[in-house]
């Protein structure tokens, strides 16, 4: 069993390029990639309080203060 198992997502996300978007365009995003627009506004919070970006598709997306 690997110890790890996302740790191949988390050098993936390295790689990608950051964008700062709205709190608002953070969730839109989230809810297109296929996520509840409960879970979406969940990591929209951790995101904004943590001031850390969230990998949605292909780049790393994180909320303007």
């Amino acid at each position: 069993m690997f110890l790890f198992p996302n740790l191949k997502k988390y050098e993936k996300a390295k790689s990608l390029p950051e964008i700062e978007v709205t709190e608002r365009e953070f969730i839109k995003l989230m809810v297109e990639s296929g996520e509840t627009e409960d879970k979406a506004k969940f990591h929209a919070t951790m995101s904004k309080g943590l001031g850390s970006a969230v990998m949605i598709g292909k780049q790393m997306v994180k909320i303007k203060v």
